[in-house]
């Protein structure tokens, strides 16, 4: 059974199919997936897999597309014959189409976990409230448009993940949703908006009064987070991402760590680096695109770390290259309770170097810095 449908771009198609799973969930009590999609390129047709309706299974979800990310029309298909079609499809796809466009407003909180046993001082903004709690967690409460509670703790979940990336690149803390429903808010908490830390800090994390704190100009940022309004694959976005990813790594797993978090920071200071609107010019020889990643990352150090940085981010460049396409290690020495100087051609200074050295501590805190930096630059989140 095929089903026309007129929507315009990613945005509305995904609200029509929210819309359409929540109607889907209150007809029939349950909805349950045999999540197997695939894509039939010459049909324009992506399948989902196959859903269950109440005690209805094998019902084959599809949709058919004029551009990936505009659907054209929504095909269910029952198995084993059309009789198995569970009566109501039609007037749920009906409700969908006639309520994508008009979500309900949650306000949602959770429990956030710190990596650091801290908690902030209170912030919000129209949009969010962001609460102290006990050492090690935080409160964060968000309003998120949704069709049913399943739809609006799945889109809250969505939007918390970018904000989680960006209050671990302004606080050197990594953030987590805590599966913990029970918090005790501290006593005496204090009027919002009230303790600022400036973003230029190098290392550690921003404390004032025993608490973390956030840039005044960080609220404007977390709102286009919180809200939606950056694009999904922004390069902030991105680079925050990656940073959150190597300090989750260097703490977890600080011994062997070293090359791979130093490639998720370089890749960090790539994304963001990326002028995504201005094309990069083609090799006269080949006519392929020169990217110029290498003088992208350094400038971009010299700019924010001054002319003495061109050396050092020219060598975790170069580190990163080695080991991602020629696997090269840089730390090849044990850590015991002496060291033991070695030479080692293939390292940066020609010495052999144990894992805890390899850490890439001062490019963890060069690229949070930086990122910082971008993060409130007006003009520069996307």
């Amino acid at each position: 059974m095929e089903f026309p449908i007129t929507v315009k771009g990613l945005s509305e198609s995904n609200a029509l199919l929210r819309a359409l799973w929540a109607q889907f969930r209150s007809r029939f009590g349950t909805l349950g997936w045999q999540y197997t999609p695939w894509r039939v390129g010459p049909a324009k047709i992506i399948n989902f897999g196959f859903a269950s309706l109440g005690r209805r299974y094998g019902i084959q979800v599809s949709v058919r597309y004029s551009r990936k990310d505009t659907i054209t029309a929504l095909l269910i298909q029952p198995h084993p014959s059309e009789a198995d079609l569970p009566t109501g499809i039609e007037q749920s796809v009906e409700d969908a189409i006639k309520r994508f466009k008009s979500p309900e407003l949650f306000s949602l909180q959770s429990s956030i976990g710190l990596s650091k046993q801290l908690t902030f001082h209170s912030y919000s903004t129209a949009c969010w409230r962001l609460l102290p709690s006990a050492p090690g967690r935080a409160l964060l409460t968000l309003g998120v448009n949704g069709f049913d509670r399943v739809d609006a703790d799945f889109e809250y979940l969505m939007r918390v993940q970018p904000v989680l990336d960006q209050l671990t690149t302004f606080t050197n803390c990594v953030l987590t949703v805590s599966t913990t429903t029970e918090e005790i808010e501290n006593d005496g908490v204090d009027k919002h908006n009230s303790v600022f830390h400036s973003e230029e800090w190098m290392d550690g994390h921003p404390i004032v009064d025993g608490r973390l704190t956030l840039p005044q100009e960080s609220l404007s940022c977390l709102d286009s987070l919180m809200t939606g309004e950056l694009p999904s694959d922004g390069r902030l976005r991105r680079a925050t991402r990656h940073f959150r990813e190597a300090l989750h790594l260097m703490e977890i797993d600080p011994g062997s760590s070293g090359d791979v978090a130093t490639a998720l920071l370089i890749s960090a200071l790539e994304a963001v680096s990326l002028v995504e609107d201005k094309p990069a010019a083609n090799c006269t020889s080949c006519g392929q695109p020169v990217y110029s990643i290498s003088k992208r990352i350094v400038a971009l150090g010299v700019e924010h770390l001054g002319p003495g940085a061109e050396k050092f981010f020219k060598e975790h460049y170069s580190r990163r290259s080695k080991f991602l396409h020629a696997g090269a290690i840089v730390h090849s020495l044990p850590l015991l309770r002496s060291s033991q100087p070695l030479l080692d051609p293939h390292a940066p200074e020609g010495c052999g170097m144990p894992s805890v050295v390899a850490r890439p501590n001062n490019l963890l805190e060069f690229t949070g810095f930086i990122l910082r930096r971008f993060s409130v630059a007006p003009g520069k989140v996307d």
